[in-house]
């Protein structure tokens, strides 16, 4: 899909964001770290944005990297700046599948767009499905890396997280934690003001970075995996300087996200979801997609969409997406080449035994129901429903036969939702 469209000039993008009182000492601190910082730091509201370069665009590209998140911006001044990095070989994911988003996705973009050198890798929080594929990538010395940004929280220290503080600290790469409330220079025609950061959050997913974007007349708003609280936080502190055309919403769709008041404050044209195929956590919600929809916002999202390319020249918004129109290379996950006898195949040596089907219900929605014989039941989601039967296997057709019931290994490979099962007709 394609389109192009005039973005809306919200007045807000040039209100300044109120400074408070407690960042003055985080304001001189600031002044320190651009000692050595890659990207020019500014006081917001210190100078306008300047005019957005002709004839060249900022380039945001919302990476299809399964259940995780990762975006690419390219600057109209040839800055590249990469938030998050998807999950890696290091995970929290339970009975993880082996996929890294950065040898599977990340890196073949990058390569593809001749990209050698990024000027800032931001890791919004330490949860593995944001920074375990960044982990690879510092391994990878061909890519050079000028700076890190990070949380700073400390409170669960991951083995994908010590092992990207320690990686980037071997190579030379300052970590830096940027300043609420502070707006930064990604070259001469983009800005970043920071609107949320939390080094002494409780949970860290409250620890999140978010920015807000801007390029001339556009602005996008990266909530990273924002929860209630943390947009609770960010209205309380920003509420003139959250009006965005696009709204990377948080938290892959949860219902813990993107809140009625937090949506009317961004108040986005388009919105877009990252998460994977058949992922075990339900995103994104219905909750969510339907205030969405109430708030007549397009959205777009990376399991149905695969990568999606959004190019502004500071006044309109080009939009690219849908797997057969990405020229980029392939993305995590494709159920168009998956069928249940492939997933099952994969997952075989997880297999829990044999059971017999005694009954198969399908409800109204189409979800099927079916129950094992000793007792148990499996529960296939709708969509999971079509694509078994897209292969072939009637589940109207199960009762009495036996089936391997075989556990499930990776958020973008579920398509039972109770138990985290999958199953497949026994030999």
């Amino acid at each position: 899909m394609t389109a192009r469209v005039r973005a809306s000039p919200y007045p807000e993008l040039a209100v300044p964001c109120p400074a408070h009182p407690d960042r003055v000492a985080g304001w001189i601190a600031a002044l320190l770290v651009c000692a050595f910082a890659a990207l020019e730091i500014r006081p917001l509201g210190a100078q306008d944005p300047p005019p957005p370069a002709a004839g060249k665009p900022l380039v945001v590209t919302f990476l299809d990297v399964g259940q995780g998140d990762s975006a690419l911006i390219e600057t109209p001044d040839g800055k590249v700046i990469l938030i998050d990095g998807g999950e890696g070989k290091v995970t929290e994911a339970p009975a993880a599948y082996p996929f890294d988003a950065c040898d599977r996705v990340i890196l073949p973009v990058l390569r593809k767009k001749g990209i050698r050198t990024l000027d800032l890798v931001v890791a919004t929080h330490p949860h593995s499905d944001h920074i375990g594929g960044l982990v690879d990538l510092l391994a990878e010395r061909s890519f050079e890396i000028k700076e890190i940004w990070d949380s700073g929280c400390a409170a669960y220290r991951h083995e994908a997280y010590e092992r990207l503080r320690s990686s980037a600290q071997t190579r030379g790469i300052p970590i830096v934690t940027p300043l609420d409330g502070y707006e930064y220079a990604w070259g001469q025609h983009a800005r970043a003001l920071v609107l949320h950061v939390n080094p002494s959050a409780d949970d860290l997913n409250d620890a999140s970075i978010v920015v807000r974007v801007t390029h001339g007349q556009v602005s996008f708003l990266f909530a990273a995996d924002a929860v209630e609280t943390t947009e609770e936080r960010i209205l309380q502190r920003h509420p003139s300087s959250l009006a965005s055309n696009v709204l990377k919403v948080g938290h892959h769709g949860s219902r813990s996200s993107t809140r009625r008041p937090f949506l009317d404050a961004v108040h986005p044209a388009y919105a877009v979801i990252s998460c994977g195929v058949y992922n075990d956590h339900g995103h994104p919600s219905r909750e969510v997609l339907e205030t969405l929809e109430a708030s007549k916002v397009g959205v777009f999202r990376t399991d149905s969409d695969s990568h999606i390319e959004m190019r502004t020249d500071g006044v309109t918004i080009e939009v690219k997406s849908g797997r057969a129109q990405s020229d980029l290379p392939k993305a995590a996950f494709d159920p168009a080449e998956v069928n249940l006898a492939s997933l099952a195949d994969y997952v075989g040596r997880w297999v829990r035994g044999n059971a017999r089907v005694v009954e198969s219900k399908k409800s109204e929605s189409g979800t099927c129901f079916l129950s094992l014989e000793g007792g148990g039941d499996v529960v296939v989601e709708r969509d999971a429903a079509k694509l078994i039967e897209a292969s072939g296997l009637k589940l109207q057709d199960l009762v009495g036969k036996r089936v391997h019931v075989a556990g499930f290994v990776g958020t973008n490979r579920k398509l039972i939702v109770k138990g985290h099962n999958l199953l497949k007709l026994a030999p």
